[in-house]
């Protein structure tokens, strides 16, 4: 007998080459399950994405979106700053919200978040702001603290973090290892950030995420690395952030963080789900 299967157009997006894959709601009634995002995101024999997204309808007044997201490896995410606005890009390039809208409110697993577009090109790429929120500064820690690293302290930005001071480059732990010790040794795992200060200001990060493992760039990393800058005396309401896929900007408004940066489409395709 032959499985029945499904087509799924999907939407592929990128901000720093943070990339998601954006499944719409009204394209398929399938839910946005494990085993269809660990294939979809395999670079080698999928589409290749850190995470797959699915834009919802609205659900009620004073909204205009849901986000559901899932990790590469099929883990369930609460918040993603980057994906957030990849799916604010697919939707307004679906015609989901109206293109003169200047802000759209969406409802994530951690809340309403607003995302503004500071410049809408016509083309691939464009400028939007995301709403963050507070960022829940939870401590300093000394557990994390050694070679290389000055000082650590968790953060939950709608997802949790390990904020590291590296003083030094050339002194740092490597990522993937540090990243992975994290995530065996804490419950649910953690989103890990090394972070050094650079001489005009600004700081340079690299990123593990869970379920992810290092990525190019991470929105609700560098807004709870400047969080915890911020808290240290180290970082203004203005911070630069500087990852392996560029810069993005987070703002601060009395506790309200804001994510800035550009957002890209890369392309249109179509899923054939399941496999045969």
């Amino acid at each position: 007998m032959v499985a029945m299967t499904t087509v799924i157009r999907m939407h592929k997006h990128h901000a720093l080459g943070n990339d998601f894959l954006v499944m719409e709601e009204g394209e398929t009634n399938l839910p946005i399950d494990p085993a269809l995002a660990v294939h979809a995101c395999d670079r080698h024999r999928g589409i290749g994405a850190d995470g797959l997204l699915k834009l919802g309808s609205s659900p009620g007044p004073g909204v205009d979106l849901t986000m559901s997201l899932r990790n590469a490896d099929g883990s369930e995410a609460t918040m993603s700053g980057n994906g957030l606005r990849c799916l604010v890009q697919a939707a307004r390039r679906a015609g989901h919200v109206h293109p003169e809208k200047d802000e759209v409110v969406v409802q994530t697993g951690a809340g309403l978040r607003a995302v503004r577009a500071n410049a809408i090109s016509g083309g691939a790429t464009d400028e939007l702001v995301a709403e963050m929120g507070p960022v829940k500064l939870l401590g300093d820690t000394t557990d994390w603290v050694g070679p290389g690293v000055e000082r650590a302290a968790f953060a939950d930005a709608g997802n949790p973090h390990l904020v590291m001071l590296v003083p030094d480059p050339a002194h740092s732990p490597q990522l993937e290892t540090v990243g992975r010790a994290a995530n065996e040794r804490i419950t649910n795992g953690v989103n890990v950030e090394l972070v050094v200060p650079q001489a005009d200001g600004g700081f340079l990060m690299h990123v593990y995420e869970r379920g992810v493992g290092p990525t190019l760039a991470c929105g609700t990393g560098a807004t709870a690395a400047a969080a915890v800058l911020r808290s240290w005396g180290l970082a203004g309401d203005d911070v630069a952030i500087r990852m392996p896929g560029g810069e993005s900007h987070i703002g601060f408004r009395g506790d309200a963080a804001f994510l800035g940066g550009p957002v890209s489409w890369v392309a249109d395709l179509d899923l054939v789900w399941p496999l045969s």
